[in-house]
C-alpha cells in the first residue's frame, strides 16, 4: 500500500534493524506540522508559529537536513504503481553493453531479457528505443507516465526529488536524459528545496544543502550504473560554492559507474553564484579513479590540480577568474596522451591569477600532448603577449581551432598573429570574441582563417589606455 502524505508535506523514513520510524513535517506559511512515530501508525503532532514566513521555512529545512544526518530518508507518496515490478539485474549482459557502451545492440537484449523478468525497466527500454527512431506525442506520453508511475524504481532514493510537472525556481536537484530504460546523462545539484512543483503547486521538493548527498545515494540508484555523462551544477544551496564534499563523493562512486566519459564539476550562472565564489578544492584523489574519463570541465574561481594522470582523456576544458601558476604547472606535467582539446580560462589577477605568459610557454614547446587539435588559452590579462609564442610552439602546425577570446588581444596583438598565420598550416577556426579589437583588428581577424568570431569587443575607455590597463572579460 502507498504512503499517504498531505499536499505540501516532506516525509522521511528512518529503518536500521527493528527500528522503523517516521517524521514528516508540513509547513503552511508562518507555521509548520511536525508529524512522527512508528511506520504504520497515525503518530504524534508537534505544532510551532514563527514570527515570519522566513523563519518558519529557515527552520523547517534545518530540521530535515537535521534529519537526513540522523540517517532518515526522505520517500514519496501517492498512488502506488498499477502492476507490481520486480528489480533484476544481469551482470554479463551489462558487462557486454560495457564493451561497446555506444551501440545499441547490448541494450536491446537486455530490455528482451528484463521484461522476460517482469522489470518494468524493459518496457521503458523498448518505448525508449521507439522513441530515438521517431518522434511521437503518444510515445513520450506513455514514457512520462511510466517513469512517473515507477519513479521509486527508477529513481531510487532521488525518487523524492523529481517533480511530475516542474515549476520549480533555479536549478533542480535531480534532472536526466535516458537511454534503454537507464540514465544515460544525470545532472545533480544542491536546491534550496522551497520551490513547489506540480500542477496545483501542493508537491513539496525536499532541501539538498549539499550535493555530496546525491552523489553518495548513486549506489542505491539502479538506472545510474550505465550512465556516460555526469553533471554536478551546484555544489552547495545557499554561501559559497565548496566543492570538497561533492569531491570526496565523487571518489567514492566512479569505481561503480563503468561507462562514464563525461564529466562536469560545476554549471552555474551568476544568478546561483559569482564564479569567484566557488573552490573546486583539491583534485588530487580523484585522478587515480578518473582513468576513463575522455571529458572533463571544471568550473570554479580556485581550484588545485595536482598530479594529473588521465590516460583517454579526451577534452579537458577549465573554466575560472583566477586559474594560478601552481596549476598550470599540472596542465604542463599531465599525463595525457590522448588529448585533443585543451581549454583554459586564466582569469584577473585580481581574483587570484598569478600566471604570466612567459609561464605558458613550457606548454607551447611541449610535446605531451601530439594529438592536440584545439587549444584554448581564453579570459587573460596577457593576450597579446601570447602570440609570438604560440606562432613559434610546437604545437601551433597540429592546431584546427583556436580560442584566445575574453582576453587582452589588441589590434597589434592581431598584427602580429596574421603575419605568423603560416605556423598554422591547419587551422580552420578562431575565436577572438570579446577581446578588445578596433575595427582594423576586427578586419585583419576575419582575414585569418576561415571561420572567425569576432562579436561583442569591448572598447577600452581613455583612462584605461593610459594605465596600460590589461582587460580580460571573466575575474568575479
Amino acid at each position: 500500500m502507498a504512503t499517504k502524505i498531505p499536499d505540501g508535506a516532506i516525509r522521511l523514513e528512518f529503518k536500521e534493524g527493528t527500528s522503523s520510524k517516521f517524521w514528516q513535517i508540513l509547513r503552511t506559511g508562518d507555521s509548520f506540522t511536525v508529524t512522527f512515530g512508528k511506520i504504520g501508525t497515525s503518530g504524534q503532532e508537534q505544532k510551532k508559529k514563527f514570527k515570519s514566513e522566513w523563519e518558519a521555512r529557515r527552520a523547517h529545512d534545518g530540521l530535515i537536513e537535521e534529519k537526513k544526518k540522523k540517517g532518515y530518508v526522505p520517500v514519496i507518496g501517492g498512488a502506488a504503481p498499477s502492476r507490481p515490478t520486480t528489480d533484476a539485474r544481469n551482470a554479463e549482459l551489462e558487462a557486454a553493453i560495457a564493451k561497446s557502451p555506444d551501440s545499441d545492440d547490448g541494450f536491446l537484449v537486455y530490455a528482451d531479457w528484463l521484461q522476460g523478468q517482469g522489470d518494468v525497466r524493459g518496457e521503458l527500454a523498448t518505448l525508449q528505443g521507439q522513441l530515438a527512431k521517431k518522434k511521437d506525442k503518444k510515445l513520450k506520453n506513455a514514457e512520462a507516465k511510466l517513469l512517473w508511475e515507477h519513479r521509486a524504481h527508477f529513481y531510487g532514493p532521488l525518487a523524492a526529488y523529481i517533480a511530475k510537472t516542474s515549476r520549480s525556481y533555479g536549478t533542480p536537484a535531480v534532472d536526466s536524459t535516458w537511454r534503454w530504460g537507464f540514465m544515460d546523462t544525470l545532472v545533480l545539484s544542491a536546491s534550496s528545496g522551497w520551490a513547489v512543483s506540480g500542477p496545483d503547486e501542493k508537491v513539496s521538493i525536499p532541501t539538498v544543502r549539499d550535493a555530496a548527498e546525491l552523489v553518495r545515494a548513486l549506489p542505491k540508484v539502479s538506472s545510474s550504473r550505465l550512465i556516460r555523462e555526469l553533471v554536478i551544477a551546484c555544489p552547495i544551496a545557499e554561501g559559497e560554492f565548496v566543492f570538497a564534499n561533492t569531491v570526496k563523493a565523487l571518489v567514492g562512486v566512479l569505481p561503480g559507474l563503468p561507462l562514464l566519459k563525461k564529466l562536469t564539476l560545476g554549471r552555474f550562472h551568476y544568478e546561483d553564484s559569482e564564479l569567484s565564489w566557488s573552490y573546486l578544492g583539491k583534485l588530487d584523489a580523484l585522478w587515480p579513479v578518473a582513468g576513463k574519463l575522455e571529458f572533463l570541465k571544471l568550473r570554479a574561481g580556485e581550484m588545485s590540480l595536482g598530479k594529473i594522470d588521465a590516460p583517454s582523456l579526451k577534452e579537458l576544458w577549465i573554466e575560472t577568474g583566477g586559474f594560478n601558476r601552481k596549476s598550470l604547472e599540472s596542465i604542463i606535467a599531465m599525463k595525457a596522451p590522448q588529448l585533443e582539446t585543451l581549454n583554459v580560462w586564466f582569469g584577473k589577477e585580481d581574483y587570484g591569477c598569478n600566471c604570466e605568459a612567459r609561464d605558458v610557454e613550457p606548454l607551447l614547446s611541449s610535446s605531451a600532448f601530439p594529438k592536440l587539435k584545439h587549444l584554448g588559452l581564453a579570459n587573460c590579462q596577457f593576450g597579446n603577449d601570447l602570440v609570438p609564442m604560440l606562432i613559434r610552439s610546437k604545437l601551433a602546425k597540429h592546431l584546427e581551432s583556436l580560442d584566445l577570446s575574453m582576453s587582452h588581444i589588441t589590434v597589434e596583438g592581431m598584427r602580429a598573429l596574421v603575419a605568423g598565420k603560416a605556423s598554422f598550416p591547419r587551422l580552420q577556426k578562431l575565436d577572438v570574441s570579446r577581446c578588445v579589437l578596433d575595427k582594423e583588428g576586427v578586419k585583419l581577424a576575419r582575414s585569418f582563417t576561415r571561420e572567425v568570431d569576432v562579436s561583442d569587443q569591448y572598447e577600452l575607455e581613455d583612462y584605461q589606455l593610459e594605465e596600460d590597463y590589461r582587460y580580460a572579460a571573466v575575474g568575479e
